[in-house]
């Protein structure tokens, strides 16, 4: 009950930096410009000790940039009040708009509201104009020569944009360089760690050890029943499939058929193929069968070479390990010799209680290609 009560205090969870996914940035600013803000939006999320991620999947949150001619900061202003609006619920575009709006086929309506003197137009088609692939088309000429870089974070599993930066430049060049850190400090310096579950069971290898009670029922002339047997074993077990894990195990178990002038220690040696299930979350089933390989220690008794077995094992979460409660049913293959000139034929009924730890589960990597 201490081992149990000192592994329970270990903790089953995990705190990682969120991973980052960053999308190709779009945007009417030139192939050149947008090449540059991607590669710098990776590297800032990187050497500021994010997790990159290759995949939007497999990512936390997103980082989605797009450049354009500047129009002046209440229209920037507008933009980011209008994307609040949206992410409440009540829609910066209202249901039933008058006059109606009509997408039809070759058609796109806009829909305008008013910031300061200029007006914001919203795309009522659904989709979000500033996706278009635009990366291999040139800079435009503008008359003001300003342009701008907007970044967007993004929930990933909500799709709801959380934070908003942008930046202002006529070129690229060592001032722009300098602001980026800023700009995306600035959006990820609130995420929280993420705070992960790690599942017990998902590892790759297992270590238990446990105490055995193994009673044997011994059948010849003189059959009897031995119910003293104890003994200690560990083994190693190889998940190599989500369903399936292969066994190895040592084991030392007393052996008493024959009398105390018998008395031996018997080196046991499984090999059992598990098959794994995971019916409830706290909770793993492994019915299993194998081969025993049997070898006497102190040379008192001639166990049979090998033995089959079957069995099933019930493991508990507890802490960072799982609890394991294990019978299991085994039976010689040949007769035994147990001095005297007496053959046994054994059937073994073991139950062991172990804990078995767990490692190599799925490991965080820094890039997820």
């Amino acid at each position: 009950m201490l081992l149990l009560s000192v592994c329970s205090l270990l903790s089953a969870q995990s705190l990682r930096e969120a991973k980052i996914h960053i999308e190709p940035v779009t945007g009417s600013g030139g192939s050149e410009d947008n090449s540059y803000f991607f590669k710098q939006l990776e590297y800032e999320v990187v050497f500021q000790k994010y997790l990159l991620s290759r995949t939007r999947r497999t990512s936390d949150f997103i980082l989605r940039g797009t450049t354009g001619p500047f129009t002046g900061h209440e229209n920037m202003m507008a933009a980011e009040l209008a994307v609040e609006t949206t992410n409440t619920g009540t829609g910066a575009v209202p249901s039933r708009p008058i006059p109606p709006i009509r997408n039809t086929s070759g058609r796109q309506e806009y829909f305008s509201i008013d910031s300061g003197n200029s007006p914001v137009f919203i795309d009522t088609s659904g989709r979000d104009t500033r996706s278009s692939n635009t990366s291999n088309q040139p800079r435009q000429q503008i008359p003001n020569g300003e342009w701008f870089f907007l970044v967007e974070l993004i929930n990933r599993e909500t799709d709801e944009v959380i934070g908003m930066q942008y930046i202002v430049y006529q070129t690229v060049d060592s001032a722009v360089g300098d602001l980026l850190p800023i700009l995306v400090y600035n959006l990820l310096s609130g995420i929280p760690e993420i705070e992960e579950m790690e599942d017990w069971r998902e590892q790759w290898i297992f270590v238990d050890f446990g105490f055995i009670w193994a009673p044997r029922i011994n059948y010849s002339e003189s059959g009897a029943i031995n119910l003293l047997n104890l003994g200690v074993g560990v083994s190693l077990e190889f998940h190599f499939l989500k369903f399936l894990a292969l066994n190895l195990g040592v084991q030392v178990v007393q052996e008493t058929s024959g009398g105390e002038s018998n008395r031996d220690l018997i080196l046991e040696a499984p090999i059992a193929l598990k098959f794994v299930f995971k019916p409830f979350s706290n909770i793993i089933l492994q019915p299993y069968g194998g081969i025993l390989f049997n070898y006497s220690l102190m040379n008192k008794t001639e166990p049979s070479m090998f033995s089959y077995f079957a069995g099933l094992e019930l493991g508990f979460r507890t802490g960072s390990g799982i609890f394991i409660i294990n019978p299991r049913y085994a039976i010689d293959v040949e007769s035994s010799h147990i001095g005297s000139g007496m053959y046994i034929h054994r059937h073994m009924v073991q139950i062991s209680l172990g804990y078995k730890i767990g490692f190599g589960g799925n490991s965080k990597q820094q890039l997820d290609y």
